[in-house]
Formats: C-alpha cells, structure tokens, sequence
C-alpha cells in the first residue's frame, strides 16, 4: 500500500510540470516561425489534436488530458508574443532540471554506470595492478637483495669463523705441544720417561719385571750396547746392560704423535745431536750432566716436510760403558 499511495502522489504531482513543460515547448515552436501564416497554422493544428485528446473515450487506458489543462495551451498559442519566447524558454531549462533533480533521491545507492566509468574504473583497475605488480616487484627485489646481502654476510663470518676457529685450533695445538716437550724435559732430569715410573740408572730390569710382569720379548742389539726388553701393552721398551742396571728407556706413547719436527726444534732449540738413519732422523738434546734425550721422527720428505714424533728414550750414557773390555760405550 505504500508503495502505491507514493506512486500515485508522485504521478498526479508530476502532472502539472509535464503540462509546464508541453506549455513552454510550444512557446519555444512558435517562435521559430518566421511568418503569422506558419504560427496560425501550427496553432490551429495543436488545437484540433489538443481538442482530439480531450474529448472523453469509452475505453480505459485512452490518451487524453482534462479540458482545464488543455485550455493552457491553447490560450497560450492563440495569445502568443515573441517577447514572452524567452521566458518560456527558461521555463523549459528550469523545469528540466527541477524534474531531473526530483527523479533522483538524494543518498541512493542506485547510480547508473557508464562507459566513461567503466573505462575510469578499467583504467584506475589497470594502473593499481601495474602499481601492486611494481610494488611486489620491488618488494621481491628487495627480499632478494636483502638475502643475497645476508647469504654474502653469512659466508664472510662462517670464513671468518672458520679462520678464527683453525687459528684457536692451532694455538691450542701449539700450546698443548709445547706444554707435553716441558714435561718430557722436566721428566728427562730425573731419568724418566711420560708413561713410566721407572728411572734410568737407579732401576733394574727384575724390578719392572715385577709389576709390569715378563717383556713379550728381549733382544740384544750390539750397537745399542745392551738388551732389550719389549713391553708393547705399556708402550715402553727399556734397554739394560750386563748387571742388568736400565740405561735407557723409550717411550712409544701416542701422545707423541701429536709433536712436531718443528715445534721440538722451536722450543728445545737447535739439536746436540741430529742424524739421519734407516729412514729416520734423530735429534739429540743433553737433559742434564746424566741424562740425554733421544727424539726420533720419520725422515722428512715432499709430501711430509715436518713429521710427527714417533718415540722417544731418555739415556743414561755411562750405563753403556763396559771396563772390561775398554769399550767407552755410547754417547747418543
């Protein structure tokens, strides 16, 4: 019902601007005409339709406007002044814009799209996704840079890491070389050896016997002045004279394989005694008015310039002097 009622008051009062309207249409027709005879003319032509339409009609729904409106017009056109062609004219332009401003409510949502829109939208739509792609672009850019840059720094610390890393790992080694070499020559001055309790001069070959039980097996060696007793599960050898007194024992320690040709001469300084022999070079060092220390390395060579220490013995030269037979013994 609603609805209705407001259709209908919108009709009935749109009918007198409509009127208005055809009123100011005529105004503007006649005049444009040149000669009374075309104004008498359209006049009268406008009065037989205006008359046509007005006459009552049987069926429903027939054109056809009330007489009162009709008589507008026609006083209009048969009392028609040029100097009143101006006035109508505007009465037009206001009545269009009156009518057009009345079809549209203020706030409604209802805006009919055109192709200057759609190609404003198109275009606005274009440029936000050249835009959107130049942003991600950048964007993707920047990501990309940013992690070049940090996988350029990762690799430039992880280096430098590693470079600091071998550096620490080589001080250490180096300390750690040069702390065992001031053991063996700290041990050297009492006559012993790393990894035995039992010193040059003062001990007998029964008293090792005794803890360490039976070497695997004695050799006698002629130019070492003396037998030999292998004890491999201790990774000691000790060599003994006739009165079965140790002159020197050797240690066999894997520890010594961790000193250098060069660290030994770097911290013991330069050798008493150096020779090379059966594929080995032995450096000789005096521990004290006693003792001597024998260091044996593989001999050096183009893939092994500096060599690791294979073994080691601390000597007790006098302990290789035999009277009887007026033999001096060893000095090395």
């Amino acid at each position: 019902m609603r609805w209705k009622t407001s259709t209908t008051s919108r009709f009935i009062l749109q009918i007198p601007i409509h009127l208005d309207c055809e009123v100011a249409c005529d105004a503007s027709v006649i005049n444009t005409l040149k000669k009374e005879e075309e104004v008498k003319k359209y006049g009268q032509t406008m009065i037989n339709m205006l008359r046509l339409f007005s006459e009552r009609r049987s069926t429903t729904g027939t054109l056809g406007y009330a007489n009162k409106y009709n008589k507008r017009r026609i006083i209009m056109i048969t009392r028609f002044k040029k100097s009143s062609a101006i006035c109508a004219v505007l009465a037009v332009s206001l009545t269009i814009m009156v009518g057009c401003a009345s079809t549209i409510k203020p706030g409604s949502a209802q805006v009919i799209p055109n192709e200057n829109n759609d190609t404003n939208r198109s275009t606005l739509s274009v440029e936000k996704s050249s835009q959107d792609e130049a942003t991600q672009s950048n964007t993707t850019q920047g990501n990309t840079s940013q992690a070049s840059q940090s996988n350029t720094t990762q690799v430039i610390t992880s280096k430098a890491s590693a470079s600091n890393n071998n550096t620490d790992a080589s001080s250490s080694n180096g300390d750690a070389q040069r702390e065992l070499l001031s053991r063996i020559m700290k041990l050297a001055k009492q006559g012993k050896i790393i990894n035995s309790e039992f010193p040059v001069k003062t001990t007998v070959i029964e008293d090792i016997e005794k803890k360490l039980g039976k070497p695997e097996k004695v050799d006698w060696v002629p130019n070492a002045k003396g037998n030999y007793a292998v004890f491999s599960k201790y990774n000691v050898v000790f060599g003994f004279n006739k009165g079965s007194q140790i002159f020197e024992a050797r240690s066999f320690d894997k520890k010594l394989n961790e000193i250098s040709l060069s660290m030994v001469k770097k911290v013991f300084g330069t050798p008493a005694y150096d020779v090379e022999s059966n594929g080995e070079e032995i450096l000789g060092y005096v521990a004290n008015s006693e003792f001597k220390i024998l260091l044996v390395f593989p001999k050096p060579s183009n893939s092994n310039s500096d060599p690791v220490m294979d073994h080691y013995s601390v000597l007790y030269p006098r302990g290789t002097f035999n009277n009887m037979s007026n033999d001096p013994g060893r000095q090395w």
